[in-house]
């Protein structure tokens, strides 16, 4: 972590013997939100979040008889929305909404999404949630939690295998891009 107007670097590293430690220093993703607070998404070990003025990290993963918990603790994305609702993606756990204290919704394939595995996470200026995955491209009514999904495939808009994770960039006013892998001609 930089304090730039502080001229501070400071490291953090998993620490066995503190549980208030990074929970791996496989980090994926790193995010700030809108309340300034920094997130760490981990290969395979959860979810992080630092308290700034204390150093001390608290620590989301999946618990295997709690629906409520964090649904993969492979954390693949993080966005947060225009309403500063916080997004998790995962690489087979689907999309979580953090609830706070703890506690998450998931959106996975029973759900309508089209793969639990996701890479990447972008909003609208309509408010449309657009999730990249494993098998296509995902629109979510955040209204209703309704998801309308575009598939790969020969006859489909896609003719990539996959997105590449973190792929997503939006501008209002020309669009959204998402990259994905194009298979090598056979």
């Amino acid at each position: 972590l930089i304090d730039a107007q502080k001229g501070i670097f400071k490291r953090y590293n998993f620490d066995a013997k503190n549980a208030n430690s990074l929970s791996s220093n496989d980090v994926i993703v790193i995010f700030a939100d809108k309340k300034d607070k920094i997130w760490v998404g981990t290969d395979t070990k959860g979810l992080n979040v630092l308290d700034k003025a204390t150093g001390k990290f608290t620590r989301f993963q999946h618990k295997k008889d709690d629906p409520n918990s964090l649904s993969d603790n492979d954390i693949r994305c993080i966005f947060e929305d225009s309403k500063g609702r916080l997004w998790i993606g995962t690489e087979s756990g689907g999309l979580n909404l953090w609830l706070g204290n703890g506690k998450f919704q998931t959106f996975s394939e029973k759900d309508g999404l089209l793969s639990n595995s996701v890479v990447s996470i972008i909003e609208d200026p309509k408010g449309f949630l657009w999730v990249s995955t494993y098998k296509g491209l995902c629109r979510m009514s955040m209204k209703n939690n309704q998801f309308l999904n575009f598939h790969f495939g020969e006859n489909s808009y896609f003719k990539a295998n996959q997105f590449n994770q973190a792929s997503a960039w939006g501008s209002f006013s020309k669009g959204i891009l998402f990259c994905s892998r194009i298979p090598p001609p056979v």
